[in-house]
Order: structure tokens, then sequence, then C-alpha cells
């Protein structure tokens, strides 16, 4: 069925493809099977540095197609015209689907996209071992060697003089150089799943290879004798074993250093290189191997397993969950994938110092940069996380999906909040909710000024220097003028506000707790009441009263910085001032409150404001809000059941389903000031994409500091649509 596009808006349309993809992977399961499937865990060594498992994919697609979400989805007339115009395309003559039907006309070729298909029904894995970190690692290296070459280059000024990608490659060349015993092949594995029925089906599509070889031979004969058929453990293998001196040199990038002798040793290495890609079915999977040898094919399974590690204990009490992922990542493919860390600090230091060598500085100038490399790089080393691994798994619930997270790298900022006070000023239900403790500190602030008035020096002493008398008076006004206001905002920040935020615990939040018929004379009224989605944050405090001093004496401050702007530069600078807040004697503290202007004809209620308690900060868009926060009331989240404790870190929660609510009736006020009215078919298309939206009910991410690790506790709160949809 083909229905006409002007009948269907382009956010109907948009609102059905985002309702499509949120299906594909958050359908809500009906019963549940009992044990799960013996996965690939048992197949792969204890050397992995990154695992990643995904099971049960025949069956959540097949609960997902049977679903009432999924039927109601199929009747929307945004999908019915999507799946008419795609059917028409396939079904077109000398369409763009042309060598699809020829290769699938083939019996054969049909037998091996229907197996393809059956091999994803199980479980995908991909393992890959710790070689395989140090490789990305060391690459990272490689091309931040090149970037500071580059740099360096500029400083010098050997850049223009000389060819740019020359400089790159022999950094990289010089990387690899030093460290030749990295330079490898590392072992990457892919599987799948098979059934019994299909191994005889995947042995004869394999077999199909043979024919590959002879094609093979004739573009390549050299490869021809290094693709064969090969048992390995007890099962057969094609393989293809190549060798360095195979690829094509000119192609590289390195392939500039190839005639220079100083890189010989790298290129010999290079070229000694072997790799094996091979495939075949063994121990109930069909395995594709890349790897310097298929040797450990034959070991898969044998001696210590990946999943034997101390940090699979919690893992292996899983038996009876219906899982549907497990990932482990180790610290050293971790590190690869960082940048802040103890050793990327000490390489960046070393390249930023070998950059000022080069600089056409005088030596007293190279020696107090060098010196403040060696200073930055100490106040950076207490950020630097120590790595460890990380494991993961989710499985399915009667709910929905539930999952866990184990992360033994030790977080610089990661402190159990103890008593979650905040979590008790945060309302009743927030639609989104983000809760941790504090890091801000008095002494990292000093640090950040500290480098804040450093940078300021290096701009006056190297900025200005080529800089016009004009320009330079221009610049010795603008610091005379405010410095005595910068000087004022870091004493109260340094001795008054942080020393009442110390230890405080935080939270940024989305309520929808406030309601009302109307928001603005300049919107319609409704019939209902329409609920207001609405930014807040809260913070634990030492002295309310001090952290209400400290706001408003930043107003004064911002006020006096705009009167000197305006003598400056009356132009540019702001025409308005901040007014004096209005105060107000709240139950629960006090809220101090600023009026929108006229002409927006807001409600009364709405009013920008802060308000404080005696151990409380609370901003939001109006005073009740405010008030409500400041107040003690237990937060619900959903329909999580993650219980808290002392030992919580942080607290994430989206309610999706009660955001949906809030912001509906909005769209439907933006219809009505739009003067577009909805037909019947346009106001069912939202009503479905509403219906199918909220069925995403609520995610929770709960962190707990466990001993030295930190847990994940994740809960996605799923519901299909009732019977009556």
């Amino acid at each position: 069925m083909s229905i006409s596009a002007n009948r269907l808006s382009i956010a109907s349309r948009c609102l059905a493809a985002i309702a499509v993809v949120a299906a594909a992977t958050l359908a809500a399961p009906p019963a549940l099977q009992a044990a799960p499937p013996k996965n690939a865990l048992s197949l792969v060594p204890a050397d992995a540095g990154i695992f990643v498992s995904v099971l049960r994919n025949k069956q959540q697609y097949d609960d997902l197609m049977g679903s009432r979400w999924m039927a109601r989805l199929k009747k929307m007339p945004a999908v019915q015209q999507a799946w008419s115009e795609f059917l028409d395309k396939w079904q077109a003559p000398d369409g763009e689907f042309e060598k699809l039907h020829a290769f699938l006309a083939d019996p054969d070729n049909k037998e091996l996209s229907e197996l393809g298909l059956r091999l994803t029904h199980d479980e995908v894995f991909l393992y890959g071992d710790s070689r395989l970190a140090d490789i990305y690692s060391l690459y990272q290296q490689a091309s931040w060697a090149g970037n500071f070459a580059m740099y360096e280059a500029m400083a010098s000024g050997d850049f223009f003089a000389g060819d740019p990608n020359s400089i790159m490659f022999r950094a990289w060349g010089d990387t690899l150089l030093k460290n030749l015993d990295r330079v490898a092949v590392p072992k990457l594995l892919i599987g799948m799943k098979i059934q019994d029925d299909d191994i005889p089906v995947a042995q004869k599509q394999l077999d199909r290879l043979a024919a590959a070889r002879e094609l093979l031979g004739i573009a390549k004969p050299e490869l021809k004798e290094r693709m064969r058929k090969v048992e390995i453990g007890g099962s057969s293998f094609w393989t293809l074993e190549l060798e360095g001196t195979d690829m094509d040199w000119d192609a590289m990038p390195l392939a500039a250093l190839a005639g220079d002798p100083d890189y010989k040793p790298l290129a010999d290495k290079i070229k000694s290189l072997r790799t094996a890609i091979s495939i075949g079915v063994h121990k109930g999977y069909l395995l594709l191997s890349v790897a310097a040898s298929n040797d450990y094919l034959a070991t898969l399974g044998d001696g210590m397993l990946l999943v034997d590690q101390a940090e699979f204990a919690a893992y292996r009490q899983l038996e009876d969950k219906p899982l549907t992922s497990v990932a482990f990542v180790s610290a050293p493919f971790q590190a690869s994938q960082s940048y802040l860390t103890h050793e990327n600090l000490e390489m960046f230091a070393d390249r930023g110092k070998q950059l000022v060598d080069r600089l056409p500085v005088g030596f007293d100038e190279k020696r107090q940069m060098q010196a403040d490399i060696e200073e930055l790089k100490a106040d950076l080393k207490p950020l630097c996380a120590e790595l460890g691994p990380v494991i993961g798994y989710s499985y399915r619930t009667d709910f929905g999906y539930e999952g866990f997270a184990y992360d033994w790298t030790k977080h610089p900022g990661a402190k159990p909040m103890g008593k979650a006070a905040i979590l008790d000023h945060v309302g009743e239900s927030p639609l989104l909710l983000i809760a941790a403790q504090s890091s801000v500190t008095v002494e990292g602030y000093e640090k950040y000024v500290k480098w804040a008035s450093k940078l300021r020096g290096y701009i006056e002493q190297y900025g200005l220097a080529n800089a016009t008398p004009e320009q330079r008076t221009q610049y010795a006004t603008i610091v005379d003028t405010f410095t005595p206001i910068a000087v004022k905002f870091d004493a109260l920040t340094r001795e008054k506000f942080l020393p009442a935020l110390a230890d405080s615990q935080m939270a940024v939040l989305v309520d929808g707790g406030l309601s009302d018929k109307q928001w603005s004379e300049a919107l319609p009224p409704s019939d209902e009441p329409v609920p207001l989605p609405q930014p807040g944050f809260a913070a634990t405090v030492k002295d309310g009263d001090v952290v209400a001093e400290c706001i408003d004496d930043y107003r004064r401050l911002i006020n006096d910085a705009i009167v000197q702007w305006r003598a400056l530069s009356p132009e540019s600078a702001p025409k308005f001032l901040l007014p004096d807040p209005r105060q107000q004697e709240v139950a629960n503290g006090k809220v101090y409150s600023f009026s929108l202007p006229e002409e927006w004809a807001a409600s009364p209620r709405l009013r920008p404001n802060y308000g404080v308690s005696n151990k409380v900060l609370a901003i939001s868009a109006a005073p009740e809000t405010t008030n409500s926060l400041l107040g003690k009331k237990s937060a619900g989240f959903g329909r999580s059941t993650i219980p808290l404790d002392e030992t919580v870190v942080s607290v994430v929660h989206f309610d999706v389903a009660g955001l949906v609510d809030a912001v509906v009736p909005w769209i439907a006020i933006g219809q009505q000031l739009s003067g577009e009215e909805l037909d019947e078919e346009q106001k069912q298309v939202m009503q479905d994409v509403v219906s199918l939206v909220r069925c995403i009910r609520s995610a929770t991410v709960i962190t707990r500091l466990e001993g030295d690790v930190l847990v994940a506790h994740q809960q996605l709160h799923l519901t299909d649509l009732p019977d009556q949809e």
C-alpha cells in the first residue's frame, strides 16, 4: 500500500524511524528460557586483550517481531510507505539490486546467504589477544611521534623547507625502529555458533573455496600454493598464508623510507612477518582467524581460559541467567584507548621538552619552559587512572534487561558518597538524574589559577612580542581594569565558596513535577494542566548562608565587570546589569529569584532562581521546584530494583516514559501556535509514536565501589503494548 507523501509530515517520518531504531535494540522479551547456551568463553584463552560476544540474537529478534509493539509499528503509514518503496526497488528489473538478484539466483549462493543468516542466530563473538592492544598502542605512539615531529619542524622553520610527509614518516619509522620487538601480527578471531544440522552445509560452502584458489592462481600464481585445505585440531580449515613481501610496498605510507639504509631493519622485520588467514568449522563454531600462525586454533578450549581468571568470578555464578552479551577488555587494551595515562604523560612531557629545544628562544627561556612542562606533568599525574581490566555482561529479565560491569581501574575521582544525602533533594520522581560525589576542591582550583597565570605570562612574553604599540596599550588597559575584579573573584572563590562546597554531593536533573494550564500568556490555555520539564541542580553544602552570600557577591562582581566593560567599549558591552534578587522565605529555606522580561508574558510561577537551606543549594526555573528540592524527600527511580547503600559512587536514571508524557503536551501546543492542524491520520501517527517510545520505560545505572572494583549495575525496563491497543 502506498501513502501520499503530503499526508505524512517529515516529523512523523523521523519519529517513526527513531522508534524503529529503539525497537531493534530494546524490545521487551516475553517468557524466558532457563539455562543459557554454552558460549565462546569455553574456547577463549587467558591471553585475551579483548573479547565481545552477543548471544540469543534469534530469540530476541523473534520476540521483537512477535510483539504487539512491532505489530503497531508495521501498521504505521510511514513504515508501510517505506516498506512499499523498498519492495518497489527490490522488484524493479535492472535496478540497484540487480547484481544481488543475479547472485542469489545461483542455488549455492542462496544456500550460502541463508546459512550466513542462521549463523547469527545464537552467538557471534570476537577475540583479540594481548598483542592486539600492544599493536594499537604502538600505532598511537608512532602517530603522536609524527605529529610532534611536524610541530618541531614548524618551531625550527624546517617544515616549509622540506617535505612534510617525509618528516612525519621518518618519525613513524623511528618509533617503530625503537620497538621492533613489538612489530608483530596479533591474533584476531571471529566466531559464529553453528548448529549440527548446518555443519555439512558449511563444509560444502567452504569447499567452494577450491574454485577461488584456482582464480587466485591465475591472478597471483605465487599465492596458489599457499592457499590450501589443512587439518587443525581435528577440523578442516581453508587457509591462506601471506608474507610481508606480498604487500604492495609502493602503496604503503612508509614506502619513502624503503631505500634508506637506516630503516632497513624495520623493512626486514615487516617483510619477515607471516600471516595466516583461515576459515573453518571447529568445536561448534564457524571460525575466521587472522594470526601469525594457526597453531593456537588447535588448542582453543585447552589450558588456562579467559573465563578462569579471577575477574570472571561473578560471571561464573550466572549459569541460570539468559545471557545476551559478555565483554572483556584487558588493562593494556584499556591503556591503548586512553590518553591520560602515566606512560603517555611521560611521553608527552619528553616530546614537549624536545619541541622547546627547537624553539628560537634563549637558553633561560627554554629552561623555564622545560621546568614548566615538568611541573605540569607533576600536577597532571594525580589525574591519571591506574588502568585495570573491565568485564561486563547483560541478560534478559521479565522486565527487560539487566547487566553488570566490573572495572578494576583505579579512578582518582571515584569516591563513595557514603550516606547519599543528595538523593533526598532531587524530587520524588526526576525525569533525568545524574548524581555523584563532587571532586571540586580548593587545591584543584589553585592549580587551575596557577596555570592560567602561567599562560598569561607566556601570552605577554611571546604573544605581545609582535604587537603594535597601540595593541600593547589596549592590552595593558584591559589588564589594569579587570585585574582588581579578578583578584576579588579569586579570593571569594578560594576563601569562601569552595570551602563551603567541600565534600559536597551534586546532582543534575530534569524535574517534571510542576504543571499548569497556561505557562505564558503567549501560549493558548490547555484544558488539562501541562507539565513543565525543567532543568535543575542540587548540591549538599557546609553552610547554605555562606553559599548564598557568595552567589550574591559573584553577581556584584559581574555587574562591576559590565560597568568597566561599558567604559572601555560601550558598543560591545551588555546593555543590562544583573538585578538584585527577590528574596522569599519558603517552607524549606530561602529562595532568591529573578523576574523574566515582561514581554515574555511568562507565568509568575516561572522565575530563574537559586535557593539555600542550611545544608543544601538548589537551582531551578521555578521557586516551587527549588523549595521542593530543598526539602527532604525519598527519590523514586521508576521501576528500578537496584539497591542503594553507602558504597554508591554515582546514580544515573532516565525516566523515558515520564519524559515523553511531559513533552507530548508541548508538541500539541507548538502545533497550535504554528496554525497547522493535524489531520486524523497524522494524529494517529503521533499517538502511535508516543505509545511505541513509552514502551521504553526507564534506564538506571548505579555504580558502587566494592573494595577496589567499580561495579556498575544497570537495568533497562521495557514493556509491550497492552492487549487492547
